[in-house]
């Protein structure tokens, strides 16, 4: 019950704050939920509002490629007067056949290519894009500001993986795209999952017209090894300049099972966040033992309570796995991932007035 009426109280602050003339600072944010993701996108909402400062607002333009979702996200925008959301259908059409779409079938859908879309159907110069299996846990207000220079979007490096990764053969990469310069394939892999759009520089270099060129180019023998929507993004951006978001606004691998040891490695050698972790407390509460095996199970991530974007990438999503997946909600501090998805999960119940919550709900830091 002390959770239930926490909850009311932070929801009543939210709705003081916004009826306050001093709300200038606006954020836009797009998000893409398919048919089965309404839930998750109104959990995403939700955490959206509750981390804005009391003088931000954020408007979030829902896109779907048909209507699903706006009945629960209307309710939702009802109750959270620090967002404002609105619903722009996809009416392009996008040819999803082929090898490609076979071999990944639910991602080969309109919503999955929604982030470069946005662009040229919002009237706004930035845009935070946001994948529905992620939460905010921190201040995105900094994003306003954010120098974006002459890119077309800025994402976070992903240094686990590099974008030799992605294709088969890079001189079978050149000889289709020869602009394509050898550099390209050593570099860090960027997750499209959370990008911030500049959206005069995007059209500007007709990025939109460039990934779908790619994808309808590779569609009966593409270029990569996996993905739909990712590889002709990061393809696109070889062309072209982009910007580096610091490490704590896309902590992802949320929803993975394992982790590799070396990743695990590097994870803590170059904290990028500059997180205090007490790093053999970690070791030893996870793993209970030394690290001395390639790959480390349960997945576990050292630096998610200093992150304002988590991301639970992998297949264990937090709305239908109960995954193993740990985090740090402190130095000394050890919960599952999956609480911090549960946390707004259970914050939307109380908001719409459920009488169900769910049952396996976990006590979590919040409680």
């Amino acid at each position: 019950m002390f959770l239930v009426a926490w909850i009311q109280m932070l929801s009543a602050s939210a709705l003081q704050r916004a009826t306050t003339d001093e709300v200038e600072n606006v954020l836009h944010i797009a998000l893409a939920p398919g048919p089965s993701h309404c839930q998750p996108s109104a959990v995403t909402i939700a955490s959206i509002s509750l981390s804005l400062p009391w003088n931000h607002r954020a408007h979030v333009h829902v896109f779907q490629g048909r209507d699903k979702c706006s009945q629960l996200l209307n309710r939702l925008d009802e109750k959270l007067r620090n967002i404002q959301v609105s619903f722009h259908y996809i009416t392009k059409n996008i040819t999803l056949k082929g090898p490609v779409c076979e071999r990944r079938k639910e991602l080969c859908t309109k919503e999955n290519f929604a982030s470069f879309l946005a662009p040229q159907m919002l009237d706004v110069d930035r845009i935070l894009y946001l994948d529905v299996d992620t939460v905010v846990v921190g201040d995105l207000s900094k994003l306003l500001n954010f120098d974006l220079g002459q890119a077309p979007v800025a994402g976070v490096e992903d240094c686990s993986q590099k974008m030799v990764r992605y294709f088969r053969d890079k001189q079978e990469v050149i000889g289709r795209y020869p602009s394509v310069p050898e550099t390209f394939f050593d570099a860090c892999v960027i997750n499209r999952g959370v990008v911030l759009i500049n959206a005069r520089a995007w059209k500007e270099f007709r990025m939109t017209e460039k990934v779908f060129q790619i994808f309808a180019e590779n569609l009966e023998d593409p270029l990569w090894f996996s993905g739909v929507s990712q590889p002709p993004f990061l393809l696109a951006l070889a062309f072209h300049p982009f910007k580096r978001l610091p490490y704590e606004y896309n902590v992802r691998g949320l929803g993975r099972k394992d982790i590799g040891l070396n990743e695990f490695t590097v994870m803590i050698r170059e904290n990028k966040v500059q997180c205090e972790i007490d790093k053999d407390l970690f070791v030893r509460r996870v793993w209970g033992h030394a690290v001395d095996v390639t790959v480390l199970s349960p997945f576990a991530h050292p630096y998610t309570h200093c992150g304002k974007i988590l991301h639970f990438t992998g297949a264990r999503k937090p709305w239908k796995d109960r995954s193993d997946a740990i985090c740090s909600c402190g130095y000394q501090c050890l919960q599952p991932c999956r609480d911090f998805y549960l946390f707004f999960e259970k914050y939307v119940a109380v908001l719409l007035g459920e009488q169900e919550i769910r049952k396996d709900y976990i006590q979590s830091k919040y409680t």
